[in-house]
């Protein structure tokens, strides 16, 4: 009932005369009093509005719900005059929504929360009058009602640490200086296939055995940026321990770690200076022996240079100097001398604090003692079949002349020639490189032509009758193409031992001839009789007045021009012992080459030393002279 209505049913009820005072209340209120009224009524109807929320306290009218739940909120209110409502919400996380116009005094909103921490939820309803066509024309909010929720953080689901396989090991086992490649993997709540949380760090983090940890950190805002990469190299052998961490927005983590055992790696290229190679060393003089090695930069290493020497069981080590790269390796440099002819093999081994080693591959160079005297030889050997790589299948008759000696300023010096008859192949020297004796062995390398190719050679001889030398003379010949590996197929031209390492010691007998070792202060070239391989000596009697008269002598006796008896001088000559082995010659010429003398001349034993060297060297010059110039007469004979 109104007030207007109550008051006029009021005022019949009164006498008479009060009912003009009550009517003129009556009117007043009619006109003044009534729309205040009617104002205030409307607001009671207005303010019925309840909220209810899913899984609310309903003391409390507040709710709890974990980040990225949903919830659901039910909003209710008396009917106004208006008959139609909007319902405006603002979720308390920046977020709001709207609903109506409405016929209904109830609706329902879902929403899922993103964001953790409390949140006041506010619902406003509002009466409003709504036209034929929709629109509002009036609208009269009633009071907010208010609920709160709070939203717990969730942290990531799981977080894993994988390899480029996929495995999630809880070990790994690796060496030092590798590269550990991982990747890390993590499950996130998700809305619409989006993080719930706006954003996540991540953190990988190297912790070694000793030192300090090293870390390396990001963010995720997106799926697509998962797995997470990451490497790192061990610096040193031991036990690291690997961690990947996710932490989102809220400060929620998990996170994942493996162990990394690292074994100690061995120093890598290791390697002895190429330069090694190419030593020809006199004994005595000093040579830099250089070298270089990788590794990682934490190690610190020791080094040692190794020496053999060809035909010796003696091996002989020297420690090396280091210098350390800061960049992990380093360097080997030492000056080194030898008091012993040979053909040596160097390596270099490098060992790390770890004890673990690496030795480099052998260099190959030679000492020579320029005072170790010198060596001669003709003859022949039976080259056989394989000797020839060019048809493997020829063998036969093959025949050398040889001689070489280091003079006073310690050059190499001599001559080579080296005939095999079956494929017409003659290789002369033109250059040799170094001559090493050792024992009753001497080994002389050098290069040659024949038929216009340059090839390199090394022409390995044994005296026998040199103590060590067996007692038989034997020779081996070995000729390759110049710059290519000599063990490679085809790189050789001739071996008369096919397959035989250049150090060992020949093993083809002569069949002609001999091989001479004239060491230092060798006395061996006496006055007739028989030399000190015990063969029958011939006699040759040249000038002492030079070395070219000798040699024109030599050559005009050898070559025939005249007999030698008619042209020898009894004040300028003296008869010494020269090798020449009976069966050395052509079967079609003379068994022997004499040259005499008239006078004898009694000389220290100093002085026939130097002599009888200075006459041998004039007897092989003029041979050479002579069988260049084309004489088959003495067909190799020795010298």
């Amino acid at each position: 009932m109104t007030l207007s209505r109550w008051l006029v049913l009021l005022t019949q009820r009164l006498p008479r005369p009060h009912r003009t005072s009550l009517g003129r209340v009556r009117r007043r209120v009619r006109t003044d009093l009534a729309p205040a009224l009617e104002r205030l009524e409307d607001r009671r109807l207005l303010s019925g509005v309840t909220i209810a929320l899913s899984t609310a306290d309903t003391a409390t009218n507040a709710t709890t719900i974990d980040e990225g739940e949903f919830l659901t909120l039910t909003a209710s209110w008396d009917s106004g005059p208006g008959g139609q409502y909007i319902v405006d919400v603002l979720w308390g996380d920046g977020g709001s929504e709207a609903g109506g116009p409405l016929s209904a005094t109830q609706t329902s909103f879902t929403r899922p929360y993103r964001v953790a921490g409390s949140h006041t939820i506010a619902v406003t309803v509002s009466d409003v009058a709504v036209d034929d066509n929709g629109n509002i024309l009036t609208e009269t909010a009633r009071p907010s009602v208010t609920a709160t929720v709070l939203v717990n953080n969730v942290a990531p689901i799981k977080a894993e640490i994988l390899t480029g396989d996929g495995a999630n090991p809880d070990e790994i086992a690796t060496s030092e200086g590798q590269l550990v490649e991982l990747l890390g993997s993590v499950d996130v709540h998700t809305f619409f296939g989006h993080p719930i949380d706006v954003k996540h760090f991540f953190l990988w983090q190297v912790v070694p055995e000793s030192g300090p940890p090293t870390e390396v950190t990001g963010e995720i805002t997106d799926l697509d940026q998962l797995p997470v990469p990451f490497s790192f190299v061990p610096s040193d052998d031991g036990t690291y321990t690997v961690t990947f961490t996710v932490t989102d927005d809220d400060g929620a983590s998990v996170s994942d770690a493996v162990g990394v055992t690292v074994a100690n790696l061995a120093p890598t290229a290791v390697t002895a200076a190429e330069a090694i190679d190419g030593y020809v060393i006199a004994v005595g003089e000093e040579q830099p022996f250089e070298g270089t090695f990788l590794d990682v930069p934490a190690d610190t290493h020791t080094a040692a240079w190794t020496f053999t020497r060809a035909g010796s069981t003696a091996i002989e080590t020297m420690a090396a100097t280091v210098t350390q790269s800061g960049t992990g390796g380093g360097s080997v440099s030492d000056l080194r001398s030898f008091t012993s002819a040979g053909v040596y093999t160097a390596t270099l081994t490098v060992t790390d604090d770890e004890f673990g080693s690496t030795t480099s591959a052998e260099r190959q160079f030679v000492v020579y003692d320029p005072s170790a005297g010198f060596v001669s030889g003709s003859g022949r050997i039976l080259s056989p079949s394989g000797a020839w790589s060019a048809d493997t299948s020829v063998s036969g008759s093959a025949k050398f002349t040889f001689n070489s000696k280091y003079d006073g300023n310690a050059t190499l010096k001599g001559h080579v020639d080296f005939r095999f008859d079956e494929p017409g192949f003659r290789l002369r020297s033109s250059e040799l490189d170094w001559l090493v004796v050792t024992g009753a062995q001497a080994q002389l390398r050098g290069r040659g032509t024949a038929d216009g190719q340059v090839l390199e050679f090394l022409l390995t001889v044994v005296d026998g009758q040199v103590s060590g030398g067996g007692g038989t003379d034997t020779l081996r010949m070995k000729i390759w193409i110049p710059d290519s590996p000599t063990s490679e197929t085809g790189a050789i031209v001739y071996h008369s031992e096919p397959g035989a390492d250049d150090a060992a010691a020949p093993t083809t007998p002569l069949t002609q001839g001999h091989v001479r070792l004239h060491q230092s202060g060798d006395s061996s070239l006496t006055a007739g009789g028989t030399d000190s391989h015990g063969q029958h000596s011939s006699f040759a009697v040249l000038s002492l007045r030079g070395l070219d008269e000798s040699r024109s002598f030599a050559r005009r006796s050898l070559a025939g021009a005249a007999r030698p008896d008619s042209l020898l001088s009894e004040s300028s000559v003296l008869r010494v012992s020269t090798p020449l082995a009976d069966d050395s010659l052509a079967d079609d010429e003379e068994r022997s080459i004499r040259l005499a003398g008239h006078r004898r001349r009694q000389r220290s034993a100093e002085a026939s030393e130097r002599d009888a060297a200075m006459l041998d060297a004039a007897f092989r010059q003029a041979f050479i002279a002579w069988d260049e110039a084309g004489g088959e007469r003495a067909n190799g004979a020795g010298l």
